[in-house]
Parts: structure tokens; C-alpha cells; sequence
């Protein structure tokens, strides 16, 4: 058999953490995966005619739920549209089957599907958003490839990626003071991702034209009510860096996740997040 590569290794880490906080997502992220969201919502266009949307990787389905509640007098209502929300966790999609049958949305069709094997047919869909999900994906020019394929002409898709974690280095800090001895813990994310152009690469060799790539970066939040619960979100959020820690270890976690904050972070309770915005024409 062969060895397992450490693209692969990092998403099958990534899936399992998806799997892990999908009944609790919104507050297992800290907002900011919303907050980018509505802000890839807001920089579309206006949709003035019915079309078919894939919210790719879509997670609880927030793209399209941020579609639905920021459309504008000046748009076709979302009713009108055709959305197909994938992505690669059951639990996920579960969660989103489950809030479109409550809100009454039966144009949204969820359904478990992995980014790498999108199967709808080519030049399908108008707008096409992959927010935080290509780079959890082991091959990501394939699933950059089916972002393509499956784009229509004319159609634009956007992709998120992160350029800064603001808490990650106290991530880093905690393991070093409370566990120092213990391998250190690594992120589901490949450091070529924290450039723009490693994106840009990805998604040009996927089949969008250089000239129809931008990139540009937009700042959002990981926040929670105040700094303990913050630590305490964290915590649960990543608790595989306690892997191998004691119980008594891991009672020092909030504490010594506390000291590392900075004043502004414990009086705001929030680290600022940069994310790559991609958006590609086809």
C-alpha cells in the first residue's frame, strides 16, 4: 500500500474536525467563516435573472443562507434560483437538508458530494462559491479543474482561502508551556496556502485564464462572547493539540490560552482573520 502523503493525512484531519463541530459550527468557528461569507455575497453582482448556484464545500450551507437573507429589491428573489449545496461531510449536509426544510427553501438541494468529483454537467452554474474549502482539498487543481468545468461561460466563481490565523500563534505559545516534550501539533493546512500565489497557481491550472483571475484580501473576525469563553471555544475547536496531554494537562488550557492574549484581543474578544479572496471569470 502506499504511504499516506501529507495533503492527505491534512484533509482526512480536516474532514474528521468538520465532522466533529458541524452541530455546532457557527460558534466552533467564531463567526468569521459568516462574516466572509456575506461579504462574497455582497461583492456579487446582482442576480437579475434565475440561475443555478453551487455553494461548494458549502459546510451548514451559510453561502446560501447569506444569499437568502441579503438579497436586494433589485435581484430575482432567491426563491427563483437553483441551488445545489455539496460537500464532502454527511453531518453537514444533514444540517443544511435540515434548516432548508424548515425555512421552506425547496430549491436548495443538498447532497453529499466531494469537491474533488463534483458530477453535475459542464457549464452549469452562473455564480459558484468555494468558501474555505479548496484548501482542505489533497488535490486541489482537480477540484479547481471541476470549479472550472462546471462554471458556465460567463459565470464567475469565488474562492476563499486563509492568509492569516490570529490564533495560531497562541496555539503555538500553549503547546511549547504546558506539553513542550510532545511532537507539535500540525495544521490541516499546507503552507504553500498562506499566499496568494499558491491560489492563484491552483486555479489557473485548474483552467481560469490569468487575465480573469483577482485576488484580493479581506479581514473578518474570530469572536466570541468574552475572552474565557473565546479560550474555551478554541479549545474545543482544536482540542487534537491536547492529543497526548494529561486530564490535569489539559485543565491549563483557557488559562494559559488567556495569558498569551493581548489586551486588545482579551478586551474585544476576537483575533482578526485575513482571508484570499479569489474571484475568477470563465
Amino acid at each position: 500500500m502506499a504511504a499516506e502523503t501529507p495533503t492527505q493525512a491534512m484533509r482526512d484531519d480536516a474532514t474528521d474536525l468538520f465532522k466533529r463541530i458541524s452541530s455546532n459550527y457557527e460558534r466552533s468557528t467564531g463567526g468569521c467563516t459568516r462574516e466572509l461569507a456575506r461579504y462574497l455575497v455582497e461583492l456579487s453582482p446582482p442576480i437579475k435573472e434565475p440561475s443555478k448556484i453551487l455553494d461548494n464545500a458549502c459546510g451548514t450551507g451559510i453561502v446560501t443562507e447569506e444569499i437568502f437573507q441579503h438579497a436586494t429589491p433589485r435581484q430575482v428573489p432567491p426563491t427563483a434560483h437553483t441551488f445545489h449545496a455539496v460537500d464532502v461531510a454527511p453531518p453537514m449536509i444533514s444540517n443544511v437538508q435540515a434548516s432548508s426544510a424548515a425555512r421552506g427553501w425547496t430549491n436548495v438541494h443538498a447532497e453529499v458530494m466531494d469537491a474533488h468529483d463534483l458530477t453535475f454537467p459542464d457549464d452549469t452554474f452562473a455564480l459558484s462559491y468555494t468558501n474555505l474549502g479548496i484548501l482542505f482539498c489533497a488535490e486541489p487543481v482537480r477540484a479547481a479543474t471541476h470549479v472550472y468545468r462546471t462554471l458556465a461561460p460567463g459565470g464567475t466563481a469565488y474562492l476563499t482561502t486563509w492568509s492569516q490565523l490570529g490564533y495560531l500563534p497562541h496555539l503555538r505559545a500553549i503547546e511549547k508551556t504546558v506539553r513542550p516534550d510532545l511532537p507539535r501539533w500540525k495544521l490541516p493546512i499546507a503552507d504553500p496556502w498562506f499566499t496568494a500565489e499558491y491560489l492563484r497557481e491552483v486555479l489557473e491550472k485548474g483552467g481560469f485564464s490569468a487575465d480573469q483571475i483577482e485576488i484580493t484580501t479581506k479581514e473578518v473576525n474570530f469572536s466570541g462572547p468574552n475572552a474565557a469563553e473565546l479560550a474555551e471555544t478554541i479549545g474545543k475547536t482544536f482540542s487534537f493539540v491536547m492529543h497526548g496531554w494529561t486530564d490535569e494537562d489539559k485543565t491549563k488550557f483557557v488559562p494559559v490560552f488567556l495569558e498569551n492574549m493581548s489586551e486588545e484581543e482579551q478586551r474585544e474578544a476576537r483575533f482578526k482573520m485575513v482571508a484570499f479572496v479569489a474571484v475568477a471569470k470563465k
